[in-house]
């Protein structure tokens, strides 16, 4: 494992009241795997690349996620830490489907977030409702839309 993770797992179990956002993990934070990513290396003036991290407990990565949702990029001495769910190719090309869509949402005000593997959960007039296709919300959105508008009047024609 990374000799600098290992420092930085130990520091932060030894001063979990310094930093706030540390309290939420378990006091068995322990770090399975880590390795640096297949990038070029970085000029020594440069920033370090890329860290990933297998996290032992699943309630500590759980938790590395919904902080970094809720609170943004994390400093730790000096560092920015950013967490990301790891997910197969597969399904990240499943999930840039829904791109255009989000972008539309996104205009539109609503809420939404993605579901494992690629899935679309929108918040409607506080109800959730769950697509499993990008043509689903596409289809959803223009129904809605339609339904906004209001209703033409009848137009007659003269015969």
């Amino acid at each position: 494992m990374c000799e600098r993770l290992e420092r930085m797992t130990r520091g932060l179990a030894k001063r979990k009241k310094e930093y706030p956002w540390c309290q939420a993990f378990t006091d068995a934070f322990v770090v399975e795997q880590a390795h640096r990513s297949l990038t070029p290396r970085p000029p020594v003036s440069g920033p370090l690349p890329p860290l990933i991290a297998r996290l032992l407990n699943y309630r500590d990565r759980d938790t590395a996620l919904r902080l970094a949702h809720e609170r943004g990029p994390i400093n730790y001495q000096g560092s920015t830490l950013s967490f990301f769910l790891d997910v197969t190719q597969t399904v990240q090309v499943a999930r840039g489907k829904y791109a255009d869509v989000k972008n539309t949402l996104r205009k539109q005000g609503l809420k939404y977030s993605m579901l494992y593997r690629a899935r679309l959960r929108l918040e409607v007039n506080g109800r959730p409702r769950i697509f499993n296709s990008p043509n689903e919300v596409v289809r959803f959105c223009k129904h809605r839309q339609d339904a906004s508008k209001p209703p033409r009047s009848p137009t007659y024609s003269r015969s």
